[in-house]
């Protein structure tokens, strides 16, 4: 067992996965209920005009022609309007937030710091009581990064990191598998805890699928 398993966990702990969680669900009803809009036609140029003072021109851009580029597209696909901007702001967010989650349910990542905090940390018996459910947590999520198909690998090549992959092709994301799976796995993480531990992820089981 590494220091960062052993490391002792409190309260605290426990609220900062709850937030992580709590946003996670948070964005994803933003997205539900503020669906990403088609793409405008492209606009005209904006219109030139010359500087009285030093004889030059100034391009003008408004509100309605500054171009905004979209996650993981390319130069040549911008965005003519701020009309998506919400949507791709809620969209990232939501990576962000699963990547945190899915690095604590799976315990580790290529690049986790020391005083990560981990779904393990909350068990005195990882084996017996997390081990199997993080296991198949693995096998559905296949934590790989030399996996460019890998969630995890995905969201650090197309949103943590400036990657050369981040421009190979336009990213696509399954936010309902994505967000099924990893609920699934937050919900047996709560089941499992410990009984004097359950009542740490108040919070967290607010936002979990009763059924």
């Amino acid at each position: 067992m590494t220091d960062t398993q052993s490391r002792r966990v409190s309260t605290t702990d426990a609220g900062k996965v709850c937030y992580e969680v709590e946003m996670l669900c948070a964005t994803k009803r933003f997205m539900d209920t503020h669906p990403c809009p088609e793409p405008k036609p492209s606009a005209p140029p904006p219109p030139v005009q010359h500087c009285p003072i030093c004889s030059g021109t100034l391009t003008l851009l408004d509100d309605t022609s500054a171009s905004f580029f979209a996650a993981g597209s390319s130069e040549s696909e911008q965005i003519p309007s701020l009309d998506r901007v919400p949507h791709n702001m809620a969209l990232e967010s939501y990576l962000v937030h699963f990547r945190c989650l899915f690095e604590f349910i799976i315990g580790t990542s290529p690049g986790s710091y020391g005083d990560a905090i981990f779904a393990a940390q909350f068990f005195d018996d990882t084996q017996t009581r997390w081990q199997d459910i993080k296991d198949q947590a693995k096998n559905k999520f296949k934590p790989s990064p030399d996996d460019k198909n890998c969630w995890w690998t995905r969201v650090s090549k197309h949103l943590a990191h400036i990657t050369v992959d981040r421009t190979d092709e336009k990213a696509s994301w399954d936010i309902e598998d994505m967000h099924q799976s990893i609920m699934g796995f937050l919900k047996r993480f709560c089941e499992a805890l410990p009984q004097d531990r359950k009542e740490w992820f108040a919070g967290m089981q607010r936002c979990l699928p009763q059924v």
